[in-house]
């Protein structure tokens, strides 16, 4: 019951904070990654873009590096030390930045000089990308709105077409683990979404089980596998609804609701044991998908909530009313000379926002 009761008064206090203006607002969907809105729970994370036909969502797990482990210290630098603090001393910059550059960088490939993600070192690599199609959304789509509502993370995509209004909401959550995907239809048409798994390489999508899966290993620098990952997809219906399996991809039909399950992990041990998925990756990735594959909407995205503001609660900034307006529509009238204070309180609170969920 302590439980349930912590999760209503976060709900109520998000919604307060929405009126107050703690969002992030656009009228259009995201044409490049860095205008969509991001979520994430410390490992995991999503940029939903927005689209009406077509829905982008970029996925990230935060241990997907390339390369292997390998050795390029060079143990006698610090015997050239002095001289370089000598050569500085007398003004020799560039000898001192020469015998830096020739003692103290890496003694190997460092980052592969612009080729990371296949050199030994390695790079962020990122997840992949899921895609939900919608041929049905022929029509001309009205009263869109794209908002990522900073107190309870969680970002929202609607807009109607034919007479029924379409709406999915994104969070990543840290209780469960895992990202969830609710997509609604109100109206006369159903849902009608077909969904696709990719990266740009070393990948391989399947169905199974009805599940969408992607697999499998990085570059490790010297030609061979790395690190391997996992990601799953579960479709849920609510109530009515079918999920069928056509190729490599999921197709869902029929549905006024549904949830999209998404979980993720790799093969990184990591320094401290017990911190990471390693070995049992696959196992343990499958797990916290089948843990919540009965939970609702309701109930995950009210402990997201509670959790995610156990952190975000701690400051407020109140620097006067927000205007109305796009975030974009703010920014432009503030560039030719507007005041918005508010504005000001939203940028500091997405910042907060972001080291939170990235942390």
């Amino acid at each position: 019951m302590r439980h349930a009761t912590i999760a209503c008064i976060a709900l109520l206090i998000a919604v307060a904070r929405c009126i107050a203006g703690e969002q992030l607002i656009f009228d259009r969907p995201a044409t490049h990654f860095t205008q969509s809105c991001p979520v994430g729970n410390g490992r995991l994370g999503a940029m939903m873009f927005g689209g009406t036909t077509t829905e982008t969502i970029v996925l990230n797990e935060n241990t997907m590096w390339s390369g292997g482990v390998h050795d390029q210290n060079r143990p006698q630098a610090w015997k050239n030390r002095q001289q370089i603090v000598d050569l500085l001393l007398e003004g020799k910059n560039a000898n001192a930045e020469q015998l830096l550059n020739q003692t103290f960088t890496s003694n190997g490939p460092g980052s592969s000089h612009g080729n990371g993600k296949d050199g030994p070192f390695g790079c962020y690599q990122v997840l992949g990308t899921l895609t939900l199609r919608s041929p049905e959304h022929s029509g001309e789509s009205r009263d869109y709105a794209r908002r990522l509502d900073l107190p309870s993370a969680t970002a929202t995509t609607e807009f109607s077409i034919d007479g029924t209004r379409y709406r999915r909401e994104l969070i990543a959550s840290s209780p469960a683990g895992v990202i969830v995907c609710r997509l609604t239809a109100q109206g006369t048409a159903k849902l009608d979404v077909r969904f696709e798994l990719s990266r740009p390489e070393r990948s391989s999508t399947s169905v199974q089980s009805g599940d969408l899966v992607m697999s499998g290993s990085l570059s490790n620098g010297a030609g061979g596998d790395g690190l391997g990952y996992l990601t799953i997809v579960r479709v849920v219906p609510i109530g009515a609804g079918v999920v069928t399996a056509i190729d490599n991809r999921l197709h869902l039909t029929g549905a006024e609701e549904a949830l999209v399950l998404i979980s993720a992990g790799t093969s990184y041990q990591g320094p401290i044991g017990g911190r990471h998925m390693g070995e049992a990756y696959k196992e343990r990735v499958r797990t916290l998908l089948d843990a919540i594959a009965t939970s609702t909407w309701d109930a995950l995205h009210a402990a997201h909530v509670a959790d995610f503001g156990s952190l975000y609660e701690r400051v407020r900034l109140d620097l006067g009313p927000a205007p109305d307006g796009t975030t974009q529509s703010r920014l432009q009238a503030l560039a030719k000379g507007g005041s918005d204070p508010a504005l000001a309180a939203l940028l500091f609170q997405y910042g907060r926002y972001l080291l939170i969920s990235s942390s």
